[in-house]
């Protein structure tokens, strides 16, 4: 009701009743009013109710659940500054005296089960992780004075579709991500199709076809699985930008491809808080418009005076349906701009050749033309016959398929440097390992990262699957010299 109110009153505001106001404006707004609404009436109504230890002191539950009691983390350490003059009143609890505070009327008010869960292992490199010490020192307790030897820790396995879970073997281990799982073999099963029975769609989005070859590790845990590694927050920064990374400036030589007029775009920018203010913007942006200078002039070149054309494309690969809109068309012309360096060129070379293996399938008659950042067209072809083109694209459908029902061991994302590099290992898989866990990662992919001690073992075949899975699909069936 708060917010339906706040909302009210915004529509009523003098002035607003007949202003269109922009999506992303409004969408801010409401992500604003739900991440300030503090419902009091509803804490403790019944149902389940998340709340931190403060709010839940001396109310007794049934079953208490404690989330993130990590080492390190839990109970919160001080941050004393130099100028405090509160730090040496010894009447004033510190965070960690409070913390132990609250986890004792925690244990006090657990009516008939407490659960505490806490990170036990190291993603990296599986290694061992102590729990809380407070944590710690209960388990020790529990154990110095209990009768029989009962096992107070479960370890869970890093993944909820792990086929340890639902299974009468490893009875304390049930998942909710495993669905119908009646017998151990469905839920075995499961581990590589979440729903076990669920039904790959016969058709295939276009843009989530060229992202499942890119990188096939996060289509799974994104589309199959709903995990999220990377959270990046749509709201506006609450702090000034400053300056911009690699992926930051991609963008914005990405967008100024397009854009005839740098100031106007330049404002948008500041608007959207996606470059800095004043001067060192406006320096970022000039760098930026450097970098693609020779490649802008190239693509206005080839472009001419044509107007870009989004073919939407449908295309039957035996019993599924490829549809989309194709962009980058111009008349006889179908450009495709990399805005990236030259070793990373491989992730920018998949979706071009994709496009064109569709666009030779429903018989376009273009030139297809891929320029690099330094302006140079390095590639400018013809397009395959469709019989070619439709062979091409029902190889990649098997392999999309496949990885739709586990996780198809392929990284598209891989600079050709590693690639060359993993051609000439004999030992593949300790050189991937070694990748993952050096502190200095070049496979620098969290998806990869946290499957890869899953997939990958020394004694199973994956790492050769992984190899030959490369070369086959980039070289093979995409045609890129590797």
């Amino acid at each position: 009701k708060g917010i339906q109110h706040r909302l009210t009153e915004l529509t009523e505001r003098e002035g607003l009743n007949d202003t269109l106001i922009e999506f992303r404006v409004f969408r801010e707004f409401v992500c604003e009013l739900l991440a300030g609404e503090n419902n009091q009436k509803s804490f403790a109504s019944g149902g389940i109710t998340f709340c931190s230890m403060s709010q839940m002191r001396n109310l007794p539950y049934k079953v208490i659940a404690v989330l993130g009691a990590n080492l390190n983390v839990f109970p919160r350490q001080d941050r004393v500054l130099s100028y405090d003059l509160l730090k040496d009143d010894k009447k004033i609890p510190t965070l960690k005296e409070r913390d132990k505070y609250f986890f004792l009327q925690t244990l006090m008010s657990a009516g008939e089960k407490l659960y505490i869960s806490y990170i036990g292992k190291n993603a990296r490199n599986n290694s061992m992780i102590p729990p809380s010490a407070l944590v710690d020192e209960l388990i020790n307790y529990i154990s110095s004075h209990s009768v029989n030897d009962e096992n107070l820790i479960t370890e869970h396995p890093l993944h909820g579709f792990d086929s340890k879970y639902n299974t009468k073997k490893y009875s304390e281990l049930y998942s909710y991500l495993i669905k119908n799982a009646e017998s151990e073999q469905e839920v075995n099963n499961s581990k590589t199709t979440p729903s076990g029975t669920e039904e790959i769609n016969k058709e295939i989005n276009i843009t989530d076809f060229i992202n499942f070859f890119k990188n096939p590790f996060k289509y799974f845990y994104n589309k199959r699985l709903g995990i999220y590694y990377s959270d990046n927050a749509e709201l506006l920064s609450e702090t000034e930008l400053f300056d911009m990374d690699g992926l930051q400036k991609w963008i914005i030589k990405d967008n100024l491809l397009n854009s005839e007029n740098n100031e106007s775009f330049r404002q948008e920018m500041v608007e959207e808080g996606k470059i800095p203010l004043m001067n060192t913007g406006q320096m970022l942006l000039n760098e930026c418009s450097e970098d693609i200078s020779n490649l802008k002039q190239k693509y206005e070149e080839l472009k001419g005076r044509n107007e870009e054309e989004k073919i939407y494309t449908e295309v039957f690969v035996g019993d599924y349906l490829l549809r989309g809109n194709i962009d980058g068309v111009f008349a006889d012309k179908y450009i495709y701009c990399c805005v990236s360096k030259e070793d990373s060129h491989i992730k920018n070379l998949i979706p071009y050749k994709i496009n064109r293996l569709l666009l030779g399938a429903t018989d376009k008659s273009v030139i297809s033309c891929f320029i690099n950042i330094e302006g140079k067209n390095e590639l400018e072809e013809s397009l395959l016959s469709h019989e070619e083109s439709l062979l091409k694209l029902d190889k990649l459908v098997k392999y999309f398929i496949e990885g739709q029902k586990k996780i198809l061991p392929f990284l598209g994302i891989l600079k050709k440097k590693e690639i060359e590099t993993i051609n000439k290992k004999d030992d593949i898989y300790n050189y991937l390992k070694s990748q993952v866990e050096s502190e200095f990662v070049s496979i620098d992919d969290p998806y990869f990262t946290k499957e890869f001690h899953h997939l990958f073992t020394k004694e199973n075949e994956m790492s050769e699957t992984f190899k030959k899975n490369i070369n086959y699909i980039l070289s093979d069936i995409l045609d890129i010299q590797l």
